[in-house]
């Protein structure tokens, strides 16, 4: 529910990706997706860059970082 235990918040994230002519299609098509609800997958259908249940194809040498942040 992307709620912040105990405040009644909801928490977004956002991916984040380098720009630049090494980063994958997926990644940053996810990272143009902007803020989404904590508990949502991004596009390429992982929870976050380096997700351990992603393929390797989608997590090896990705530079990628997730940022947080409470819906306002």
């Amino acid at each position: 529910d992307g709620i912040i235990s105990g405040t009644g918040q909801k928490l977004l994230k956002r991916w984040s990706c380098a720009l630049d002519e090494k980063v994958r299609e997926s990644h940053l098509e996810a990272s143009l997706e902007g803020w989404i609800l904590y508990e949502d997958l991004f596009s390429n259908g992982l929870r976050y860059p380096h997700d351990e249940n992603a393929s390797a194809e989608e997590v090896v040498n990705c530079r990628c970082a997730l940022l947080y942040k409470v819906a306002e």
